[in-house]
């Protein structure tokens, strides 16, 4: 009786729990596509964008180097007997002053001879002035056609004017002789190197240092081709900001002079230059900016007007996203004039008062419904 009763009612049971199983999976389908369990749009953050004026700025790295240097030369011979204190590697010294002086007792004596034969020379020119003189008297009486030049004694005049003006020419060499027996700073300079001592001989031509002008410096300013053009036209004594690429991270203003005019050929870059004054601050308490300091230059560019800005994670290639009225994403092409400092430069492609997305969601799709976010508060989509 119970096998009977085992053997007819165990289908009768699973076949009830099977069709109590399909109803539950039924009503939990439905459940889960039910539209108050949908997932919610995604957040985004957006921008309101507004046409604005740009200011461009390029940066360069350059090189600091003097504007001026010079291997110093003696222009005479003789024996060194005096150096100045700061004329050694490293010193800073004043246009001006006397480096080196060279022995000058030869060119003093040479001095004397030419004062001397300066004035015998001038002694003769005023003899032959009187003596033509009373030639001329002599001969007044007789007609000009017979009288020569030589009984005129014009010949000898000449001759003593000729004499009075080598002298005044060898007097003015003695002199400068002379004086260049002090060899001077021709500027304020730093001195890199000092080739002669005390007690050396030197010759016409002998180097005797090597100085650079701290009265100037220049930078030489490497500008790309993307960056070119965005340079102004009129370049000349623009104001630009100069780093120290170092720990110090040092900012002086400088000035741009000009530009080189021609493109590297290697590089295929244009060249500008920068002046600092007074690099070692000797003539006013500016911050020392040594030679060989490599330095960053941020040089102010054109303006760009009526443009929009935002930030490089906005921006898709040269795709935005945008959510329109209805908060639906919008796809839109842009033109990218710049890219600068994390953010993107953008001339056509959107409109005043538009709500750019800054944070694109992961999977985005044209008409996708999303959640907007403005500060601390999301507008939900109803």
């Amino acid at each position: 009786m119970n096998e009977k009763l085992f053997k007819f009612g165990a289908p009768v049971v699973m076949l009830v729990l099977g069709s109590l199983i399909s109803i539950g999976l039924v009503k939990a389908n439905e459940k889960e596509a039910s539209p108050q369990d949908a997932p919610p749009p995604p957040i985004v953050l957006v921008s309101e964008v507004q046409p604005e004026s740009y200011q461009v700025n390029i940066d360069s790295w350059g090189e600091v180097q003097p504007k001026e240097r010079t291997n110093l030369s003696s222009f005479v011979s003789g024996e060194i007997v005096a150096v100045h204190d700061a004329f050694n590697a490293g010193g800073l010294v004043k246009k001006g002053d006397v480096l080196v002086n060279v022995d000058e007792s030869d060119y003093r004596s040479a001095l004397v001879e030419a004062e001397s034969n300066l004035a015998a020379a001038q002694a003769n020119l005023e003899q032959e002035v009187a003596l033509a003189e009373v030639a001329k008297e002599e001969w007044s009486t007789v007609s000009k056609d017979k009288v020569s030049a030589l009984a005129l004694r014009k010949p000898q005049l000449l001759s003593a004017k000729a004499r009075m003006k080598a002298a005044e020419a060898a007097l003015s060499r003695a002199q400068r002789n002379l004086e260049r027996c002090s060899i001077r700073a021709p500027y304020d300079a730093l001195v890199v190197s000092r080739a002669v001592g005390l007690g050396q001989v030197v010759n016409v031509s002998s180097v005797v240092g090597e100085l650079y002008s701290i009265e100037t410096a220049e930078v030489i300013l490497p500008i790309a081709g993307f960056d070119s053009p965005f340079v102004p036209e009129n370049i000349q004594s623009i104001s630009a900001v100069m780093t120290v690429a170092d720990t110090s991270q040092l900012q002086r203003t400088i000035r741009i002079d000009r530009d080189l005019g021609v493109v590297n050929q290697m590089t295929r870059m244009s060249n500008l230059v920068a002046v600092i004054d007074d690099p070692y601050g000797l003539r006013s308490e500016v911050p020392v900016v040594k030679f060989g300091s490599y330095v960053k230059v941020t040089v102010p560019g054109v303006v760009l007007n009526g443009v929009y800005s935002a930030v490089q994670e906005a921006v898709e290639g040269d795709h935005v996203w945008v959510v329109n009225a209805q908060n639906e994403l919008v796809q839109r092409k842009v033109d990218i004039l710049r890219e600068e400092k994390g953010l993107v430069v953008i001339g056509k492609g959107l409109q005043a008062g538009e709500r750019l997305v800054t944070q694109i969601p992961e999977y985005p799709q044209v008409g996708m419904q999303v959640s907007v976010a403005n500060g601390n508060t999301v507008a939900k989509v109803e």
